[in-house]
């Protein structure tokens, strides 16, 4: 049996030539995901991800020089670019709390 995916889009911006976001998830491995650039200075990446909290950091640099970077963006919201706590619900959950 399958388990319900949110596709979740990842937003930062940095003049750097790489960008990377790394997800931990409570019940899951890490994960890296190398972002794609967008426009000169846009990164962006979507994932599908299964209901967990998550926590995100975004990186950016080149092969010699990696660094913390932000401000960065998850489905349109800003956060600090800093350690981000993203909770991914299915749709069911979503639906009850929208009407709770």
């Amino acid at each position: 049996m399958s388990q319900e995916v949110t596709n979740v889009i990842f937003r930062m911006t940095s003049p750097k030539p790489r960008a990377w976001l790394v997800l931990k998830g409570e019940h899951q491995e890490s994960r890296v995901i190398e972002m794609q650039q967008k426009l000169p200075s846009l990164w962006s990446a979507s994932e599908d991800l299964i209901p967990d909290e998550y926590l995100c950091r975004y990186y950016c640099g080149d092969d010699n020089n990696v660094s913390y970077y932000g401000p960065a963006q998850v489905n349109g919201g800003i956060d600090s670019g800093m350690d981000t706590l993203l909770s991914v619900r299915n749709k069911k959950e979503r639906e009850d709390m929208t009407f709770a």
